[in-house]
């Protein structure tokens, strides 16, 4: 039990949130396997009672917890690969793909194309004629 405790420390000290998931279902897996050795004990002896009904039971949790298990590493592994994907995406030296460089080529197009802007009309001083020479 010491060693569960430890564990339970570990876990939750850990920054992440999964990991307090992840260590509740690991805690209730040895539980599980707790109860399965204890199964296992009872039947050995000479006079055991019918638990095949609490087996089975004990068995199907198992299994749901296993299934549980498996959709939190489903999870994880999709919010890794999501944010190595983000990380990818902000990298400024990396290839960009087709879309992206149309992308790009369409808007230097559409600035070098365009005529260039000229600044808002100010007041300007009359320009200077040449002297007419008699």
């Amino acid at each position: 039990m010491a060693s569960k405790s430890s564990f339970s420390t570990d876990i939750l000290s850990a920054p992440e949130t999964s990991g307090l998931h992840e260590a509740g279902l690991r805690f209730a897996a040895a539980q599980m396997f707790d109860q399965l050795m204890r199964f296992n004990a009872i039947l050995d002896t000479p006079d055991s009672p019918d638990t095949s009904d609490k087996f089975a039971r004990l068995v199907n949790a198992l299994s749901r917890l296993n299934r549980a298990a498996l959709s939190f590493k489903k999870y994880t592994d999709l919010c890794a690969k999501e944010k190595a994907r983000e990380f990818k995406e902000l990298d400024p030296d990396r290839d960009l793909t087709d879309n992206e460089c149309a992308a790009w080529a369409r808007r230097m197009d559409r600035l070098f194309m365009m005529p260039s802007r000229t600044p808002a009309a100010q007041p300007s001083a009359p320009t200077p004629q040449p002297a007419s020479t008699p």
